[in-house]
């Protein structure tokens, strides 16, 4: 139980790791503090030598003093295409003088910047309860599942699946591609961003998939069932895989004030959790829980003032 994330930092060509237990929700408010008061804040979490394996860490930030460069993902605010990029504007501003980028491939990114194995190494079940069959005959449905644009002999199509997650269907490989050729296509107009998740491109002409998912081990296994495709997994976003593909996605994206709606969400989340009450609540109904001490870390941006 938690929002498990980790901190690093690199400076004089030395890496620190630090835990977070609670505050994987909380990177993208926690990093409008700017570059000083950040990295004071980070630097009082717990010290750890490993980063925190999959599928528990839920967010990851590498801060490297010596070149000025932040590098970092989260899952909680800024999955939105439209919000991240106007976030992204507003954060490059507070950290001037900086490198800022957001890990879009999450920890394949953060592996490469820290030079080290990290996502092969991953133990991450992708076995589904899903066969061949189940996916070719899910019925038509008002709500769709997983957006499927696919492309074939230059044509551009919007597909979908109604019943299953990109993740529970896509490892039957090439198999999928006749079943999508004989599945009907739909009107993506009315399908916006502030709707949508899950969603990816079958480019046959390319041979190369995109998918707005990824996870540790998630690409090498894919590697396995498409092979002699291209594969791109990332935390992309709605929009961003639509652009990718070629699709008109202006009458899709949020309005500007929508998304500055969600931009000030992030600036004034709630920021009241205490771990002491929620383990005294959990008591309540079981006196035998135990807590591991990094439940109760209670660390918040207001102490660094």
């Amino acid at each position: 139980m938690g929002q498990r994330g980790n901190y690093v930092i690199k400076s004089n060509a030395k890496t620190q790791i630090y835990y977070t237990h609670w505050r994987s929700i909380h990177v993208a408010d926690d990093l409008m503090l700017g570059p000083e008061k950040y990295i004071e804040f980070i630097q009082g979490f717990e010290k750890r030598t490993y980063l925190t394996s999959e599928p528990w860490i839920e967010s990851c930030v590498h801060i490297d003093i010596d070149t000025k460069s932040l590098l970092f993902w989260e899952g909680e605010d800024l999955t939105l295409t439209s919000v991240r990029r106007r976030y992204m504007e507003l954060l490059k501003q507070l950290w001037k003088g900086w490198s800022v980028q957001y890990a879009v491939q999450e920890m394949y990114d953060i592996e490469a910047k820290m030079n080290i194995q990290y996502a092969i190494e991953q133990e991450y079940d992708y076995e589904y309860d899903v066969t061949l069959e189940d996916f070719k005959n899910e019925e038509v449905d008002d709500y769709e599942t997983c957006i499927i644009v696919y492309i074939k002999d230059g044509n551009v199509q919007v597909k979908c699946s109604y019943d299953y997650d990109v993740q529970e269907f896509i490892f039957f490989g090439t198999q999928i591609l006749e079943i999508l050729n004989q599945r009907p296509t739909f009107d993506i107009s009315e399908h916006f961003e502030k709707d949508v998740q899950d969603v990816m491109v079958i480019d046959c002409d390319q041979r190369k998939l995109i998918i707005n998912y990824v996870h540790g081990g998630f690409k090498e296994k894919l590697a396995n069932v498409w092979k002699d495709w291209s594969i791109d997994v990332g935390d992309y976003g709605y929009i961003s895989i639509l652009e990718k593909a070629g699709i008109d996605t202006a009458k899709l994206k949020m309005t500007a004030a929508e998304v500055e709606q969600q931009i000030l969400k992030i600036l004034h989340k709630d920021d009241t959790f205490d771990p002491k009450s929620f383990a005294e609540n959990i008591m309540k109904k079981d006196d035998t829980a135990k807590f591991h001490p990094s439940f109760f870390e209670n660390r918040k941006p207001s102490q660094t003032n």
